[in-house]
């Protein structure tokens, strides 16, 4: 039988659940969702994580140290959008998830009942989740990816179709500033026109 989990995310759905998590101070499930249903196959990460959850040199969750990472690269790679990869800039977003010195990866190629090649991906937390952030950003594409349009907001957004902000919140904030500017604007009109009048009865 087919349940939720076995339901596979469209990679830009995925991909905007994730970078919500990650701005959300949800690093954990972020990650976990990004390990088991990221384009790669990294299950047993995903299994062996939600067993046992890996832990650094004093007791802090992996998971919960590699989502701010995950999201800060993001954030260089899309700030400096644009930029050749053989300049200084295109180093620096490059080399901010360097994997490990010493990290373990098995990288298998396997093929399913229906011929389809899988990757299979092995490693510890971070690395898994490192290539399971580059494989998604590569197949969904950076250029999907943007700040909202709310001046006062520094969040990321996927857009698709017309979307423009990261919450229904910025919206309704953005509009209702256009709305007063716009109104400040016609006041302004009309008390310039009417100086312009009195000045026009004065000299007659």
């Amino acid at each position: 039988m087919v349940t939720k989990r076995d339901i596979k995310f469209k990679p830009e759905a995925l991909l905007a659940i994730v970078l919500h998590w990650l701005q959300d101070d949800q690093p954990r499930a972020a990650v976990l969702l990004l390990l088991k249903h990221g384009p790669l196959d990294t299950h047993a990460v995903d299994a062996r994580e939600r067993m046992a959850p890996s832990l650094d040199a004093v007791g802090f969750p992996a998971t919960e140290i590699t989502g701010p990472e995950l999201l800060a690269f993001l954030q260089t790679a899309v700030r400096l959008r644009g930029v050749r990869g053989d300049g200084p800039a295109g180093l620096a977003t490059s080399s901010a998830l360097a994997s490990q010195p010493g990290a373990l990866i098995v990288h298998r190629v396997a093929t399913d009942a229906r011929g389809d090649v899988t990757h299979q991906v092995d490693a510890p937390t971070r690395e898994a989740a490192i290539l399971q952030w580059v494989a998604l950003l590569s197949l969904v594409g950076l250029r999907h990816v943007r700040p909202c349009a709310a001046p006062d907001c520094s969040k990321l957004l996927v857009k698709v179709y017309r979307r423009e902000f990261c919450s229904i919140q910025c919206q309704k904030r953005t509009k209702k500033r256009a709305e007063r500017q716009a109104a400040r604007d016609q006041r302004e009109k009309q008390q310039a026109r009417a100086r312009r009048r009195r000045a026009t009865t004065g000299v007659n």
